[in-house]
């Protein structure tokens, strides 16, 4: 109930009363005054018994409308609060919205860069590949290349194989050779040793190797027949004053002649290798 109907509930009881007191100065001028007076006591007792219900059942009405309004009040307030804090939260979201805006924006500049980088890749990938490609071609080639490589190098190595197992037979013969020139030595020795020496020059020799092979165990010396060479003759070979190596002639020619280490139980008789350009000379 509102304070207006208070104030009118109040107003009504006042005039009541007024109205009791006017009635009962008007049945003082009448004679059954005390009648009416008792008898509109007795109403107006009833009224106020009502208008004082009544005024209860609004002074309640009040209280519960206090109690009402209080119970608004702190709803209005905690719904202030709330909206405060609603408010104070919008801002923030307000606040991040913005963060996440602007965070937004410079995604998107990085995406445009991203984009761009993108296709600068995509343009290094597609020529890495023609590269790939071109490196595949030369990898195929060199691989072919190389296989046809390894196929010359394995009849290399067999011409190596048949030139070595030529050589080694050659050697062998040259080995051969040099014992039966040995034993002819031997023999040639037996004779001188009964008959006297018949591989002695007579005049001295001197001259120089032409060419050398010590594999082969060939020598071609500069004097020959007309320098009275004669076959089986033995020299001396030195380079500097420094003896070299003493050989037998094998083979004579008019100028030059070709001999070979002379060789003492199976074995050379010789300091050093013989090279082109020694000196060879009469032993006496």
């Amino acid at each position: 109930m509102s304070m207006v109907a208070k104030i009118l509930i109040v107003l009504n009881l006042i005039l009541a009363v007024m109205v009791m007191g006017a009635a009962g100065a008007y049945l003082k001028s009448a004679e059954d005054w005390r009648t009416r007076y008792n008898k509109k006591s007795a109403e107006d007792e009833i009224n106020i018994k009502e208008l004082s219900a009544r005024l209860q059942k609004a002074t309640d009405s009040t209280d519960e409308a206090n109690r009402k309004a209080a119970t608004a009040a702190a709803a209005q307030a905690s719904a202030e609060a709330a909206f405060k804090t609603s408010s104070e939260n919008h801002a923030l979201l307000q606040k991040k919205l913005d963060d996440y805006n602007a965070t937004l924006t410079g995604l998107n500049e990085r995406v445009k860069d991203l984009s761009a980088n993108l296709g600068a890749a995509q343009e290094r990938i597609t020529t890495l590949e023609a590269e790939k490609a071109a490196s595949e071609t030369e990898k195929r080639n060199a691989l072919a290349a190389k296989n046809a490589a390894e196929t010359e190098q394995k009849r290399l190595e067999n011409e190596v194989a048949n030139l070595t197992g030529m050589l080694e037979s050659s050697q062998k013969n040259v080995v051969a050779q040099a014992e039966q020139l040995e034993a002819a030595n031997t023999t040639i020795k037996m004779f001188e040793g009964k008959f006297g020496k018949a591989g002695a020059i007579s005049a001295p020799v001197k001259g120089m190797v032409l060419a050398a092979d010590s594999k082969m165990d060939i020598y071609l010396i500069s004097v020959g027949s007309k320098d009275g060479v004669k076959m089986a003759d033995e020299l001396q070979v030195y380079r500097n004053d420094q003896f070299v190596a003493t050989v037998v002639v094998d083979k004579v020619f008019e100028d030059k002649a070709s001999v070979m280490v002379k060789r003492m139980g199976g074995k050379p008789f010789k300091k050093m290798d013989i090279q082109q350009g020694d000196k060879v000379a009469t032993i006496y």
